[in-house]
């Protein structure tokens, strides 16, 4: 599937047994995951890049490996991110999913909706994922909040307004529902009054999605630090031996 050489195939084999041996995953597990991103495109060496990130992303809020890879590829393939950004974005998504309502499936849906627009408007996934996330600390999670961030960026650059200049608007006035329909519609003006209404909290959440590094291997550790996942890694390292 991955159209690799018989020396890559050698590289993938090593990376699954280390990546096994030392985490809740077995080799076999590992090298399940390794299929489901070479089916997604991934060459070689994406996949060993990749691979650590995702375990730990996995590993933290017990996410199916199969779902986790293909969230995490179609959102770096989706923002034109590299493979080597995936612990990047792990970090970032283990951070979202532990300090707002996000999760895994809400950030799924969410995402496949608004990145079109986001790469096209020059946004960046640390910024769309603090907007999704203080939508879901507001009761706006999945494909609601996608379409309405879709609508507010698409009509945002329409007028040629920032996404502040936007919010500062409707903060200043009277009809508050009103001014931000006028802007971005009926569709997006529920997004773009919480905005306006929580820019303190929005700036909270910005600050911290810019500086997430580590925050998977983190609550990873945290996670598997239990009976059930010392006897998992047990199991593992045994399969190594």
């Amino acid at each position: 599937v991955a159209g690799s050489s018989a020396r890559e195939l050698e590289l993938l084999a090593k990376s699954a047994r280390d990546l096994g041996k030392s985490s809740i995953f077995t080799a076999e597990q590992v090298a399940g995951l390794q299929l489901e991103l070479a089916k997604l495109g991934f060459s070689t060496s994406e996949i060993i890049d990749a691979s650590g990130g995702i375990l730990d992303l996995s590993t933290a809020f017990r996410i199916d490996l199969s779902q986790a890879a293909e969230t995490t590829a179609a959102t770096l393939r989706a923002f034109g991110l590299e493979a080597s950004d995936t612990t990047m974005l792990t970090d970032l998504m283990a951070d979202s999913f532990a300090s707002t309502g996000l999760d895994i499936n809400k950030f799924q849906e969410s995402i496949k909706l608004v990145a079109p627009a986001a790469k096209q408007t020059g946004r960046s996934v640390q910024e769309v994922t603090s907007l999704l996330g203080l939508l879901a600390n507001n009761g706006l999670s999945g494909s609601i909040a996608g379409t309405q961030l879709n609508r507010v960026f698409i009509e945002l650059n329409k007028k040629g307004l920032t996404l502040e200049d936007a919010m500062s608007r409707v903060a200043k006035s009277t009809d508050k529902l009103g001014t931000a329909t006028e802007l971005v519609g009926d569709r997006g003006a529920k997004a773009l009054s919480i905005f306006s209404d929580q820019s303190e909290a929005l700036g909270i959440l910005r600050e911290d999605f810019n500086d997430t590094a580590g925050t998977a291997a983190e609550l990873a550790e945290k996670s598997g630090d239990t009976l059930q996942g010392a006897f998992k890694r047990l199991r593992s390292a045994y399969e190594e031996l």
